[in-house]
């Protein structure tokens, strides 16, 4: 007498579930203010992706995240309400990113900046109008600026930030926004140069 054995092999699936859409949380759009920090100053951008740690979250760079050099200058810009904008693209291992802001007339100082600042690259904290904070580029690549002035029916600017990065975009864990004495806790800063479009 003979007895037949049958195997049934056993496989664990683990589920994981992404829900897309519900967005639930303040989607106001634009960016109210931004600075500029020159890649040459930029230590390190700890990001969760080349430098992961325990409790580490993908996309999220914690306060404290960004090394800068001891006495680097920001560059701050205010922009009027829904005036900027700000635009990423996902290709592979690139990064595009875009920041556009237009502005009317052929402002004499945004056209001095941009001479001053067109051979450097920036690492771009961002804040938008929901209160979000991004860090753009890190210490290896940063954004260059563009301007373009036309003097047609009407004079106008554009001012822009573009790059292809290395790294996406970092959402900044800062409760009360673009406060740069908690993003930067250890570095003394000078704003050399303000853009305020509001004034």
């Amino acid at each position: 007498m003979s007895q037949k054995l049958t195997f049934r092999p056993r496989f664990q699936m683990i589920a994981q579930e992404a829900i897309l859409g519900g967005y639930h949380a303040p989607n106001i759009g634009y960016v109210r203010r931004l600075f500029l920090l020159d890649r040459a100053n930029c230590v390190s951008v700890l990001d969760p992706s080349r430098n992961p740690a325990a409790g580490a979250t993908p996309g999220l760079l914690p306060v404290g995240g960004l090394a800068v050099a001891l006495g680097a200058t920001l560059y701050r810009m205010d922009f009027p309400p829904k005036s900027c904008t700000m635009s990423f693209g996902y290709a592979g291992m690139i990064t595009t990113v875009t920041i556009e802001y237009d502005l009317p007339g052929t402002n004499v100082a945004l056209s001095n900046f941009f001479a001053t600042g067109k051979n450097r690259q920036y690492v771009v904290l961002v804040e938008d109008n929901n209160g979000r904070c991004y860090v753009l580029g890190n210490e290896e690549r940063g954004l260059r600026v563009g301007l373009t002035q036309a003097v047609a029916g009407v004079a106008n600017s554009r001012f822009t930030l573009t790059a292809r990065l290395n790294v996406p975009p970092f959402q900044l864990v800062a409760p009360n926004g673009l406060v740069l004495a908690e993003v930067l806790p250890d570095s003394d800063f000078g704003i050399g140069f303000s853009l305020d479009f509001n004034a």
